[in-house]
């Protein structure tokens, strides 16, 4: 006689908090002690829950499998662009596009206006690059090193280095942040930039207010070192020769993002002008060229910091990103499939039904995370598969969770004190972050009109047609 089938159960609310504290405690464990890779410790709390799954459940593995396999579809869009975002990255480096953006944007320190030219030139390198600790460790060591001769209070630099670098960071569509925000979420880095204009522009203007007023205010008149900057100066002009038309590439996909156009080809277009200047103006040879593309730009100018700073891009490069990111997906399948989300998101749906307070609540939990997993991936992770159901049942579009998740918690890698950002900024600057943590005004700001326009119900993103499909909007 056959056996019944054992029938799959739904987790309780109480079971399912306390499989995602075993989550966090066990990525807090692998983070903090044992140093395990942040992509490895997903993927080992996803078998944790799978094992789960099956044993206490009685979850299918076929069943976590197929939920798997349907993450991997609608996120495997974003993946492609971040391979495209890669291959960008090297050709701008290796045409002299971003050495161009460095060695000009350079030239503008003015004692005077300091700390607004040291924010801006970071917050531009940010967006250019996608790279904030590249950043903090070349440019901005020179301009730290500026800001001493300045006589200006090195937290207050250190601020408004790291700051305009993190904020760079995590609204450039190169950048790993909006590329995970999007996997996890919908749509691409691309799609993720746009969403957080309305936020970020507003954050920019009170930051250069800010910077203006405070760098006027402690600023001192007489003469001051440039010599790391001009250092790098140099060594750029050593290296490339300039042309104007070396802003082609980026014109290409700031035209090609207000026009919408297809974001693939857009970014395929910069990087073949990119890779021709690259021949033309700074007499590469076309194999070589081509072939950054794929293994990265190899920088050799003889400055440590700089050759940092210009080594890298190339899809090869992205490949760390993407295991995290297909780790991600997997996590995500299985607690799908588990359901151990589902009594979690009926209680959060019944009990927060204005915008402004979703928006709001997930960025204190996504905070939260970062305090409990020290790591921005994960919390991005956890808070898009816990959020994306009640912004879609409250009528958003989960682009306004991926804005939440990059514009107003990622900034939180250089302030949480056992993040790598802090211990980074640390290590270069020799700073504590209780000394310039206050001098972030842009990721306060920005953390502050996302939640200010969430309960004016102002730029909120509606729900796509595929998103209207998955849910009913509550009215």
């Amino acid at each position: 006689m056959d056996k019944p089938e054992r029938k799959p159960r739904e987790i309780g609310m109480v079971e399912a908090i306390l499989l995602l504290i075993v989550v966090v405690g066990v990525i807090l464990v692998n983070s903090i002690f044992l140093k395990i890779g942040t992509g490895l410790s997903v993927l080992s709390v996803a078998m944790i829950v799978a094992a789960y799954g099956m044993l206490f459940l009685r979850v299918p593995w076929e069943k976590m499998l197929d939920e798997i396999l349907k993450t991997f579809q609608v996120g495997m869009g974003a993946v492609l662009i971040l391979l495209m975002v890669g291959i960008l990255g090297a050709s701008w480096i290796i045409s002299g596009t971003i050495p161009m953006l460095i060695r000009y944007g350079l030239q503008l320190i003015n004692p005077s206006v300091y700390l607004l030219i040291a924010f801006l030139l970071c917050v531009v390198l940010g967006v250019a690059m996608g790279s904030a600790w590249g950043l903090i460790g070349s440019v901005g060591l020179a301009l730290m090193g500026v800001a001493q001769g300045l006589g200006i209070p090195a937290p207050i630099a250190a601020a408004a280095i790291a700051g305009g670098a993190y904020v760079g960071d995590m609204w450039s569509p190169f950048s790993d942040i909006p590329n995970l925000a999007a996997a996890t979420t919908r749509g691409n880095s691309f799609d993720v930039f746009r969403a957080m204009i309305p936020t970020q522009i507003p954050a920019l203007i009170v930051s250069v207010a800010f910077y203006l007023i405070l760098g006027i205010m402690t600023s001192k008149s007489g003469s001051y070192d440039n010599s790391s900057v001009l250092a790098i100066q140099n060594t750029l002009s050593g290296v490339y020769q300039w042309n104007i038309l070396l802003l082609i590439p980026p014109v290409i996909v700031i035209v090609g993002s207000v026009m919408q156009f297809p974001t693939i080809p857009v970014l395929t277009s910069s990087a073949l002008v990119a890779v021709a200047q690259a021949v033309i103006h700074q007499g590469m040879d076309f194999a070589a060229a081509f072939n950054a593309l794929y293994n990265g730009s190899v920088s050799n100018t003889g400055i440590e910091a700089i050759d940092g700073l210009l080594s890298g891009g190339g899809m090869l490069n992205m490949m760390s990103l993407i295991l995290i990111i297909f780790c991600a997906f997997i996590f995500a399948g299985i607690l799908e499939g588990c359901g151990v989300l589902n009594p979690i998101m009926t209680k959060l749906t019944s009990v927060t039904k204005s915008r402004g307070l979703i928006i709001l609540i997930s960025m204190l939990t996504g905070i939260l995370s970062i305090y409990l997993t020290a790591s921005v991936y994960v919390a991005i992770i956890l808070n898009t598969r816990i959020w994306a159901e009640v912004y879609r049942k409250n009528g958003m579009s989960t682009l306004n969770l991926a804005r939440t998740m990059a514009g107003g918690i990622s900034n939180w890698g250089m302030i949480v004190p056992w993040s790598g950002g802090v211990v980074m900024i640390a290590g270069v600057y020799g700073i504590g972050w209780t000394q310039y943590v206050p001098f972030l005004i842009c990721t306060f700001a920005s953390m502050f009109f996302i939640i200010l326009f969430g309960f004016m119900n102002k730029f909120i993103i509606p729900l796509e047609d595929d998103e209207l499909e998955l849910t009913t909007t509550v009215e």
